[in-house]
């Protein structure tokens, strides 16, 4: 891109009234594709050319050199430095197309899924919630001590990430005998952990990994493992707009923002993880603060903090 260097400044603006050889100071009577800049230069205004002949887009986003595009169906990622394009997968062929950077990876939603990028795979963003609960007993043989035990499920998916765990079950046991937890199938791809509290205790600790429906027996509760942290989160829902904002991402579904886990984008905080306006949240800016705009427009502080 060329740049010209300007004769004078232009901190008044636009003169074409006063004669081109009387200006004032501080006018430019006449510039075409130019835009200027700071510091007394003029640099020809960016021009365009097609790179990508879509059916039916309507929405793109980019990561780094590589672009992500809503073409009708079809997810398309176009490489800026090959100028080669491919079909990722398919997506909702009308709706929202949104989403922002963070990490180095790509955050967003169509009208019926939450996806992210990372410059070479698109999988969920986010993990479903183990909400079939398991059948447990309490009885036969065990090392248990008499009293109330609690039992809750979790799903991981293949890259190591866990989703949250519902309301876990609780269960009377007596002195000298065994929990036997019936573990559903998980979905495909999936594995689910099993954590058991010890007794009377409100800490979860993981008690087994299984990658298929199984029956797993608890004689005695080890609390040295994993806790189980993941109580009452979920997965993002799709939203009209995704921002990142100091760490977190936000995003505008109807009339709430729901605001992920620092360092887990994949949760949401179902109990302190939103803020809820009267009307539909129309906009949402990341500037220092976090502006949303609703009834009226909000600037919140700090919102990633507990």
């Amino acid at each position: 891109m060329t740049e010209f260097v300007a004769t004078r400044a232009w901190a008044k603006g636009a003169n074409n009234i006063s004669a081109k050889d009387r200006l004032p100071e501080g006018f430019v009577r006449h510039a075409v594709n130019l835009d200027p800049l700071p510091g007394g230069t003029l640099k020809l205004r960016a021009g365009y050319e097609q790179v990508y002949a879509g059916a039916d887009v309507r929405g793109v986003l980019a990561l780094g050199t590589k672009l992500l595009i809503a073409d009708g169906t079809s997810l398309v990622e176009y490489d800026l430095l090959t100028s080669t394009s491919k079909v990722l997968r398919s997506i909702a062929g009308a709706g929202v197309f949104t989403g922002d950077v963070l990490n180095n990876t790509l955050y967003f939603c169509t009208t019926n899924e939450c996806l992210e990028y990372d410059g070479t795979t698109v999988r969920p963003w986010g993990v479903p919630t183990a909400s079939n609960q398991p059948v447990v007993t309490a009885s036969g043989a065990g090392g248990l001590v008499e009293g109330y035990y609690q039992i809750a499920l979790t799903l991981v998916d293949a890259w190591g990430r866990e989703g949250g765990a519902d309301k876990p079950l609780v269960i009377y046991a007596e002195q000298n005998s065994a929990l036997t937890v019936a573990v559903p199938a998980p979905p495909a791809g999936y594995s689910t952990n099993v954590y058991v509290g010890s007794v009377n205790g409100g800490t979860l600790y993981l008690q087994n990994t299984v990658g298929t429906a199984a029956t797993v027996n608890v004689g005695i509760v080890r609390d040295d493992t994993a806790r189980c942290t993941t109580d009452m989160m979920r997965a993002p829902v799709p939203g009209t707009q995704v921002v990142a904002h100091n760490g977190v991402l936000v995003s505008a579904v109807g009339n709430y923002i729901q605001i992920t886990r620092p360092m887990q984008s994949h949760l949401v905080d179902t109990a302190r993880g939103f803020v809820q306006y009267s009307v539909a949240v129309n906009a949402v800016v990341s500037a220092g603060a976090l502006f949303v705009s609703a009834d009226k427009c909000y600037a919140l502080t700090s919102p990633e903090t507990d």
